[in-house]
Formats: structure tokens, sequence, C-alpha cells
């Protein structure tokens, strides 16, 4: 329970937060755009200049009824002048600070604060915000971020809401429900300010995106999708990542029918639950999201169960996210703008609150003996690996040093869930793009614990040590609140708004800037990790949480397939080195395998490109046969939640033993089905053409020399799932 002081600071901060700052009402300016008229105000704040005010402006028609789910459509032309006066209705949402249901569907309308309307002057940099809330609350509304302070400095600022929870992200994976409605609404935003902000005094040339949490892994995605070429020139993530792991979906199609289900749906296709789904009203459908949850969500610190999801390819639509993130990463497929990413120095503390490790909700043992449920969501690609539970233990050796979770270990706790939810994806993401880019990629960490972050005061957490997650929010909005006073707070705010406008107006945060105080801050790469410490003074500093870091890299390493070789694992022992190794040997003939081969083309978190599993001609003992099934068991549990796997089986004579299961393992999975070649054991010898097989097909690379065809859906580009032809 919240102590008494606690809740008088909670009430006093929700209060605050409804403050507007006085304006003169006969100061209105009026600005036209091809939508129509519209009216705004000009507000004279007591303590920074004067600025333009446009709120609520329509960027999309309303997504209700037919369009729910769907991917926003361009806004409809008004009569008249519209009165941009006050901010639109927050999407519809449970707040988890004030726990309370709020919000509207119709919902996307965005907010434009400008220090001048266009005359003879340049256009000014504009910066996007992209809010946070775990894809499920928040706004771009004012109380939430008041940005005077970054307007003062002559940058135009807009914000913007987008379609939360299950209205933004709920998804059947396939054409009726595509998902990432909310990522797309954060598209249609930018392209609106793109048409529009000149009329502003916006430079389109000069757009910078820029957000926290969920927003900052949606500043991320944002890099990451092809719907976004051209959109911005620079994007700052702030404690969020597209390797967060929970900023991405697991096995998204079967959370929709789960809620379908709890809500009386019986039929059996995804168009029949979109339409079911549809016709819901808004209220039971959010009320229903927030009981329905995955199992892997049931121990978690931290629910999030509707966020980002790799999306199917859809005829005649747009696909936000057409492969997983990493892989794009890998490939290069990102825009190479400037980027600042970076992360507070104990994110973790947010676990903390949310969790129950305080309140006594959660016992320490309960807690040792839940201890991989309530990770398994928040390890990288732990919930598609058959050894998570080890994972997981070995990590919690390493943090614990061999102990059992107790209270006295809370600030290890914390390091842990830093760690893995956020610093790890961080890094990794930073060196996998510094090896496809040649435009500056900036690392911080924001180590200063000062009188602008309220988090920690507001979740009774300030006998920990480090800025707790969110926390630097308060050094670039105003909150509303008694400012502080303390002039190492004020210097602190005054360096990092310059820091982060600075890059607005010119790509690189230091340009031009650099101080005793502010020294020149390096690009980072891999081969050299430089990042800012951002704290009472500003340090460059190299190799953030180095051991911690290393230790989960190798970690990660050793159960996954690195995108970027051609390494063969035999999947069910996850060895090294060549199919045929020592213990695959002894296995397949103690139990009689009989040529069982596996060959998994790019492994990335149970999702391949081509899967390939070869039954050769197994004795017929109960023995063989029940190792045959175990093998095709775990590999069809690899791609079970995943979009556009292959599964290739190929076999000689064991046709009669494998039909029935593989019916059973198959049907009504999303799994292409394929037809049985039997032209296997033509290749000869069958090592060397199954390698190269693979490996042409791995790297889409074409067959020089005699040729053989066969059919199979396969993905000949990252947005194609449809049949083709392959020649061998």
């Amino acid at each position: 329970m919240a102590t008494t002081s606690q809740l008088s600071l909670y009430l006093l901060f929700l209060a605050a937060l409804q403050l507007r700052v006085a304006f003169s009402e006969d100061d209105f300016a009026t600005v036209t755009i091809p939508q129509g008229t519209l009216k705004g105000k000009k507000v004279t704040p007591t303590s920074t200049a004067a600025y333009y005010s446009f709120q609520g402006i329509p960027y999309a028609k309303p997504p209700v009824g037919e369009l729910r789910f769907k991917a926003p459509s361009d806004p409809d032309p008004w009569n008249g002048t519209f009165e941009a006066l006050q901010e639109g209705a927050e999407c519809k949402q449970f707040d988890l600070l004030d726990k309370m249901k709020k919000g509207e569907e119709d919902c996307l309308f965005l907010n434009i604060y400008t220090p001048q309307l266009p005359d003879s002057s340049p256009l000014k940099p504009v910066m996007v915000y992209v809010h946070g809330g775990g894809f499920a609350a928040g706004s771009g509304n004012k109380k939430h971020q008041n940005p005077e302070l970054l307007i003062d400095t002559g940058v135009v600022y807009v914000s913007f809401n987008y379609r939360l929870g299950p209205f933004g992200f709920l998804t059947t994976q396939d054409s009726a429900i595509p998902g990432n409605a909310g990522m797309k609404d954060q598209v249609q935003a930018l392209r609106w300010i793109q048409k529009n902000i000149a009329a502003f005094g916006g430079d389109p040339n000069r757009v910078t995106i820029f957000g926290e949490s969920a927003g900052g892994a949606s500043v991320h995605y944002l890099m990451l999708s092809p719907m976004t070429e051209g959109l911005f020139q620079g994007a700052i993530a702030q404690s969020g990542s597209v390797l967060s792991p929970w900023a991405l979906a697991v096995k998204p199609r079967d959370t929709a029918f789960q809620i379908g289900t709890a809500l009386g749906f019986s039929g059996n296709t995804s168009q029949e639950l979109a339409d079911f789904l549809r016709n819901l009203d808004a209220e039971t459908l959010l009320d229903t999201s927030l009981t329905v949850k995955p199992e892997i969500e049931e121990y978690r610190l931290l629910s999030m169960v509707h966020v980002p999801s790799q999306e199917p390819a859809v005829e005649g639509e747009e696909s936000f996210l057409p492969d997983h993130p990493l892989r794009l990463l890998e490939e290069g497929r990102f825009h190479k703008v400037p980027f600042i990413s970076g992360v507070t120095s104990s994110e973790g503390l947010v676990f903390i609150k949310f969790g129950g490790l305080l309140d006594g909700s959660r016992t320490e043992r309960e807690i040792n003996e839940n201890f991989s449920k309530m990770l398994k969501r928040d390890v990288r690609g732990c919930n598609e690996v058959d050894n998570c539970d080890e994972l997981i233990a070995r990590i919690k050796s390493f943090y614990f040093e061999d102990q059992p979770y107790s209270m006295d270990l809370i600030e290890k706790f914390v390091e842990l869930m830093s760690d893995v939810a956020f610093n790890e994806g961080l890094i990794q993401s930073l060196n996998v793009m510094s090896n496809h880019t040649t435009t500056p990629l900036y690392m911080y960490q924001f180590s200063y614990d000062g009188g602008f972050g309220l988090l920690k005061k507001l979740f009774g957490l300030e006998n920990f040590s480090g800025v707790n997650h969110g926390e630097d929010l308060g050094y670039l909005f105003k909150y509303g609140l008694e400012e502080s006073n303390d002039p190492m707070d004020i210097k602190v705010r005054s360096q990092f708004i310059r820091l982060w406008t600075n890059f607005a107006k010119t790509g690189n945060p230091t340009s031009g800037i650099t101080t005793d105080e502010v020294p020149e801050w390096i690009p980072y790469k891999q081969s050299e990790t430089n990042y800012l410490e951002i704290g009472p003074q500003m340090v460059i500093k190299r190799d953030l949480f180095k051991n911690r870091i290393d230790f989960l890299n190798q970690l990660y390493n050793e159960s996954r397939f690195s995108l970027q070789n051609d390494s063969r694992r035999t999947l069910i022992w996850r060895e090294t080195g060549s199919r045929y190794n020592r213990r695959n040997i002894v296995e397949r003939d103690q139990y009689g395998g009989g040529g069982v081969m596996v060959w998994g083309g790019n492994l990335l978190n149970g999702r391949t490109d081509l899967h390939i599993f070869f039954m050769g001609s197994p004795r017929n003992t109960v023995n063989a046969r029940r190792y045959r099934d175990e093998i095709l068991r775990s590999h069809v549990r690899l791609f079970r939640g995943t979009v556009c796997p292959e599964f290739l089986l190929m076999d000689n004579n064991a046709r009669p033993h494998r039909a029935p299961l593989v019916d059973e393992f198959l049907a009504g999975e999303h799994i292409h089905r394929m037809d049985w070649p039997a032209w296997s054991a033509d290749l000869n010898p069958i090592e060397n053409a199954w390698d190269a097989l693979g490996r042409r097909i791995a790297s889409r690379q074409p067959h020089q020399g005699p040729s053989k065809t066969f059919t199979l859906p396969f993905r000949r580009n990252e947005i194609d799932c449809h049949q083709s032809s392959w020649t061998i």
C-alpha cells in the first residue's frame, strides 16, 4: 500500500497536470492548409518566449466502425474555419498511473507549437515527439509534456496521439487484421507534417523525431520501416529500441483469438474474428484486453501484450514491419539518418514499482520459485528457444552471484532488469547499425539524479541509487509542478535541452556549442564504443556496462543463429559445427534414425527464410519412429506464431510414417503447406548438394550448372510470401 505522503504527492501530481498556461483570449492566428483554415492562439508564458498553438488537428479519418484496426486514411477537409484551440481526445486506454480508463476511439489528432508563423525568416527545424506509455497509454497532449522550454530555443514542436492497446496493435497476422495500426498512425502523422508544416513556419526538410520508452522504440521502428522513407532527417530514441524485448509481440495472432473467445466468438477464420471484434463497443474490447493475457504474461513484472509485431505481406497494403527488426538491422535495411540513443542509469527501477517487489505482493519465495516465468518475456528471444529456463538460471546466477533472490539483492535485480529490458538491446542495435552506416550514431547515459526527476519520488523509490526510467523527461519538458531552483538542476536541464535542439538544427548535438562543460560528442562505433555521460559533469566514456553486456551477448549468441554467417547447427541439440557431430551420430544410430538431416537457414527467434527437414528411411522400429517424431515436434514448435515461415520436409520412403504427424502439428498453424518432392535421392553426393541448396536459398544466389526445378512457398523478397519456383 502507498503511504499517505506518497498518495498526497500523487494527487498533487495529477492535479498539477491539469494546469494550463494563461494566454490572451484576443490573440489569435489563422493558417490555411489543403484541409482548410485553422484558427490557433498565441500563448505568452511567464518565463519563456511567446509562441503560437494549434491543437486538436485531425490528421486522419476517425478510426471507428469499419475502420477499426485498419491503417489510417487521409482526413476529410472542412468548411469554414477549424478552431484548433484545444487538444483532441486521448486514445482509448487504461492509464497505469491513475488506474482508470479514459479516452475515445476518435483520437487521431496532432498539436503544433511554433515560435513564429511564416514570414521572411527562414523556416524553423521541427521536433516531432512520440509519446511513451507501453503502447497502451499516454497521449501527445500538453499535460503530459509541456514543450515550452524546447520551443524557446527556436524549434517547431509537434505531438500527436496514436491508437493504443488492442485498437492499435491487435492482429490476426493476415489480411483480416495485418496489425501495427498504431505504428501506421505515426507514419500518417509524419506524412501530414511533411505536407503541411511549412504553413506553420516549420522546415519539412529538417524534421527530427524523438520519443521515450515505447516512444523511443517507436522512433527506432520508424527508422526501420519502408513506409517512412524521407519523412525525417534525424532521430532520438530515449530508453527504448526495437531490440527491447517488450517492444515486439509474441504470438499476437493467438492473443487476438483468445480475446475473441473470451467475448463469445465461435467462428473459425480471421475475417470472422475481425468482423466480430469490429462490432463490439470500444469499452468492452478494452476491458477484455486487460484481462486476457497469454500464459507468458501471467508472472511478468510489467505486462505489455499489445505491442508492434512483424507483419505479413498483404496485397494492396503497405507493411510497416516486413521482417524481424534484428534481421532488418543486420541487413542494413534502415534509414541512414543521424541517430541518438541512450538510457538512464537505473532503468530497471520501473519494474520494482510495477512488479510488486516493494509492497509485499510478491514474496521472496514466490520470486525464486517463479523467477523464470517472471523473466521469460523480458529476456530477448528467450520465449522462442527450448532452453529458456536454463538461460534465465544462468542470468540469475551471474547477477546474484549464485545466491537466491532476497531484498538484500534488490539493487542487483534492478541491474538485471535494466540490462535485459533496455541496455543490451540498445548496445546490440548500435553495434549492428554501425556496420551499415556512415551517418553518426550517438549514445548516452543519463545519470543525473536531480530535482526535475519526479518518478522516483512519485513511486517511493528515493532510497534507490540511479535515475529511474522516464526521469530524463523532466529535463526536457515542464510538468507544471513547482520548479526546482537548484543551480545544478537548472544547468543540467539547460545543457540537455541544448544538446537535443542543436541536434535537430544541425544533425550534430555539440556542433558549435562545445565548451569545457560540454565536450564534443564522439559518435559510437562497434570498435569505439563512445557514449556521453550526462551527469553533473558531461564526460565522454567508453564501454557502458561492459562486463554485464558481454555476458548477455555471449549467452544470447549461444542460443540463436546469427544472420551474418552460414552457420549450420543441429536445432535439436544446438551444437555448433557440422550436423554430423558426434552426439548426433550416436543418437541416430542408437534409435535407428536412418539419415535424419537438418539445415536451418538463418534462424532468428524461430523465424527462418527456409527450414529444410529431411527424413530418410528410418528402420521400422518403435524407437526410430519416436526419434523422428520428436525431432519433427521440436522443429514445428519453433514456427508457432511466426510470419511466412518456410518448412520443407523431404523424404524418400518414410511417407507412410510422417503424414499423420505432419497433419497433426501443422493443421491450424500459420505455416505454409509443402508438396513432397521425391527428388532427394537423386542428389549425389547428398551432403554436398544439400549444403549447396541451403546456401543458395539463404543467400538468394543463382545456381550455376545443371538444374532441377521444384516448387515451394518462398520469400523472393522482404514482402512476398506467395508461391514461387526455385531452381537448383
